[in-house]
């Protein structure tokens, strides 16, 4: 099953559901249910008097509280599915199915709980320099930052560009969204955990991290896309995926989720849960597959580009990079501080700009 978020247009303003695709993708012509809509006439059909009621709690129409649910919600899902397919309700109850042109396509949790982001590809971040390797905890320890939840957008959304920033870096990555709660998990617990996949596109203002010593924070944290949908783990093998990257329609790189990698999504989610509460709802991703992203290919796009991002099985994200420039930024020029600036730190900003200062993330794998 595949299941998105989507915005639809009202007399009482735009009003967002959870849907599931009667069609295998993601495309225009695509066929959305919208799911509490669809259970409740389900259950209508069915005898039952307060079919609405019931409905909006078994079945809820934000995809936050759907996946609170768990799997029980998901089998109503796919009731649900089942019941549009075989051409239940009449017109009299409102649309139940929308065309995918009529909606606005939102990240399939457009605001989740938490983001978290792991390196699992040993492949990322290793061309820079021939002598380059892994550090030897990489090969152990889950390697992860944290990310923005507040900052997701959907693939109906751009690619979202920073003005303090010349050198966007939209890295392709698979997630996985959970859909129950858990500490201290097993490898099989975690799996059990995993409501689906979706894509993860993680955008790096790589030329801002020189200035950030305790880890990712502006450079990462003004903007990520999930979509298009996110794809139950039924119909999705994690480990043997086609994907890529397309920019203007030209080739930047193929490979497959399953090259060179070292943990699996049950690994990182059972590490994320060690002495740590894991919530439905959260977004956990495993980095950037193999060497998809611009400071692996040595190719960088500009405002304006189409960039697609795939991956086979869950579709493709096209986005378009926008730049807004902004008079003044602190996080490109910097800040006046209370204390006496010291003599080795006064030529800082200039070095910044020459390319001369030392960057503290260059060994962590971001």
């Amino acid at each position: 099953m595949k299941l998105v978020s989507f915005e639809s247009r009202t007399p009482f303003g735009p009003v967002r559901r959870t849907g599931a695709l009667l069609d295998a993708e993601v495309g225009d012509d695509a066929r959305i249910v919208d799911l509490n809509t669809a259970y409740g006439l389900l259950l209508r059909e069915g005898g039952e008097p307060r079919w609405r009621q019931i409905a909006d709690a078994a079945l809820p129409a934000a995809m936050l509280e759907f996946l609170e649910g768990g799997p029980q919600a998901m089998d109503r899902a796919r009731q649900a599915l089942r019941f549009a397919a075989n051409g239940g309700a009449g017109p009299e109850e409102g649309q139940l199915v929308f065309q995918r042109r009529e909606v606005k396509l939102l990240a399939p949790v457009p605001r989740p709980r938490t983001l978290r982001d792991f390196s699992v590809y040993e492949e990322h971040m290793m061309r820079r320099r021939p002598d380059a390797q892994k550090p030897a905890s990489w090969y152990h320890f889950g390697t992860c930052y944290k990310g923005n939840p507040d900052m997701v957008f959907g693939p109906d959304d751009p690619l979202r560009w920073p003005d303090y920033s010349d050198m966007l870096d939209p890295e392709l990555e698979l997630a996985a969204v959970l859909y129950k709660q858990g500490m201290n998990l097993t490898p099989d617990d975690a799996e059990a955990c995993i409501a689906g996949y979706t894509i993860f596109v993680d955008g790096s203002a790589r030329d801002v991290s020189v200035k950030e010593m305790l880890g990712p924070y502006k450079h990462k944290d003004f903007g990520t896309n999930l979509g298009p949908c996110l794809v139950t783990p039924d119909e999705f093998d994690e480990m043997d995926a086609r994907c890529g990257i397309r920019v203007n329609g030209e080739v930047w790189w193929e490979g497959n989720t399953g090259q060179r990698r070292n943990f699996r999504m049950r690994d990182i989610v059972a590490y994320a849960s060690d002495e740590e509460m894991l919530q439905p709802g959260d977004v956990i991703a495993a980095g950037t597959i193999g060497d998809s992203c611009s400071v692996d290919t040595g190719r960088w796009i500009e405002p304006g580009d189409v960039v697609e991002l795939w991956i086979e099985g869950i579709g493709t994200m096209r986005l378009t990079a926008k730049r807004e420039k902004r008079e003044s930024s602190y996080v490109r020029d910097g800040m006046q501080g209370l204390l006496p600036v010291p003599e080795h730190a006064r030529d800082y900003p200039q070095k910044l700009r020459d390319g001369r200062a030392e960057n503290p993330l260059a060994q962590r794998g971001r």
